[in-house]
């Protein structure tokens, strides 16, 4: 049970009208944006610094910085993040909220300084099996089913712990092809994690880095097609995918039951099993910028059980006659006491943790944020 009120204001507004309301907006959204320009200059020099990638983290958005360290980028949608990159600097983010403060910015960034902590020397076998291991998690089980690949993964470096755990971090931004979903990938990895969990049913992945869309046009109607439709089915029960129902409040709608998953202690009393899963508040941030608020949880883990047909497509599952053909599980966890969805899908640090069927999608099935499905 989820119960759903405005954040301020003492209007009630019921379910199916604030949903359609929320969809209009969420969508409306990527139609209009800001001008976003400023230059880029070493901190210590004051040198301006050319052919750094700046772009809006999990868009095809981006930008390079000419000789003199400028840039510009247009139709930028709030909230996002700004992600300045560069081979001999250190990884910047920049949060983007307020609209009024867009233009003529200035970022100076830091050197890159190397230092290789806890970095496992492994030989050649054992890396190819790591490497693979880490392709499996990072990219997705079925990575290789869609041809996506890697192409530098000399830039990975391993650090290999007990029970087979291990980390991963990178010198420089990776660089995935994406040939089903018609995407080069740049990713900057700040850090990978594979563990073991009891709680997550065994070994779950924790990625940290930042996403930038290279779309590739296809070179006939026919491959267009085939992309439109990969990147359909990639979409469907997939963590942005689940995160908009979320927000739009149409999880059954979507095909999802959404149950939690937590056993009442026996100090704890009885009336907790009839308590609200959480509170889902609905208004904006300091800035203007809509967004999902999640309280006061009773339980922060919960069981995901996704219902689809024969053409891989969610069943509305408000219909007495759905009849879904095919189930998928998945498991959240809530990391924090307060989550915030934004309406593209987005989840801010991080704070939600999937197992399961939509963890093991990966990078190879991302989307970027204003990706709206297709529906053929």
């Amino acid at each position: 049970m989820v119960i759903l009120h405005k954040i301020s204001g003492n209007l009630t507004i019921s379910a199916l009208l604030l949903v359609n309301l929320l969809i209009i907006t969420g969508i409306s959204a990527y139609s209009q944006g800001f001008m976003v320009s400023g230059k880029i200059e070493d901190i210590v020099s004051g040198m301006p610094i050319p052919d750094a990638t700046l772009y809006i983290n999990g868009t095809s958005k981006g930008t390079i910085t000419g000789l003199d360290g400028g840039f510009k980028l247009s139709e930028v949608v709030l909230p996002c993040e700004l992600i300045i990159s560069h081979v001999s600097y250190e990884l910047k983010k920049i949060p983007l909220q307020d609209a009024s403060s867009l233009e003529n910015l200035w970022f100076g960034l830091d050197q890159k300084l190397v230092i290789l902590e806890e970095v496992t020397v492994i030989h050649e076998r054992l890396r190819k099996e790591y490497l693979r291991r880490f392709k499996t998690w990072f990219l997705g089980r079925d990575y290789e089913k869609y041809n996506a690949d890697i192409i530098n993964d000399s830039v990975l470096i391993f650090s290999i712990y007990d029970n087979e755990q291990f980390s991963v971090y990178a010198n420089e931004p990776i660089i995935v092809d994406l040939p089903a979903t018609g995407y080069s990938l740049k990713v900057d990895l700040v850090k990978f994690d594979l563990q073991y969990e009891e709680e997550l049913w065994g070994y779950h992945c924790s990625i940290l880095g930042f996403y930038y869309f290279n779309p590739i046009d296809p070179e006939t109607h026919r491959q267009q097609r085939i992309i439109a439709r990969n990147r359909t089915e990639h979409y469907y029960n997939s963590i942005m995918h689940f995160c908009r129902s979320l927000y739009h409040n149409s999880l059954a709608e979507n095909g999802y039951v959404f149950e939690r998953d937590c056993f009442r202690e026996e100090n704890e009393s009885s009336e907790s099993e009839f308590k609200p899963d959480f509170i889902a508040s609905y208004g904006s941030d300091p800035y203007g910028n809509q967004q999902l608020l999640l309280t006061q949880f009773a339980c922060k883990k919960f069981r995901i059980t996704f219902n689809y047909n024969a053409r891989n497509r969610p069943v509305d599952l408000t219909y007495l006659d759905s009849n879904p053909t095919r189930l998928e599980w998945s498991g959240l966890r809530f990391l924090s006491d307060s989550i915030h969805i934004y309406p593209s899908g987005r989840i801010p640090d991080n704070s939600i943790l999937f197992s399961k069927s939509i963890s093991r999608k990966g990078v190879a099935s991302m989307l970027p944020e204003d990706y709206i499905p297709s529906m053929q």
